[in-house]
């Protein structure tokens, strides 16, 4: 039977998921265990990304709405880390 893991431990997972959230939007929600949320966010990352590198012709919408995502992404792990220390 897993043993139910500590508290600090928790806190040191949303950390971490913070984090990685800001590196890669998205996964970090995911971490987070706000699956939804995050497969949105990580799915327009990396549409996002793909339209830049490959130089398509709406780059700059692309930087604008990865730039939206990023903040979203920022926002949501701050959200959640808050819900959960309560």
């Amino acid at each position: 039977m897993a043993k139910p893991i500590q508290k600090s431990k928790r806190g040191l997972s949303r950390a971490v998921g913070f984090i990685i959230n800001l590196i890669i939007p998205g996964l970090g929600t995911i971490i987070l265990e706000k699956y939804d949320l995050g497969v949105i966010q990580t799915s327009l990352t990396v549409a996002c990304l793909l339209m830049i590198l490959t130089n398509y012709f709406l780059k700059t919408a692309a930087i604008i709405v990865l730039a939206l995502v990023w903040l979203w992404a920022i926002v949501t792990g701050v959200s959640i880390i808050r819900q959960k220390k309560k």
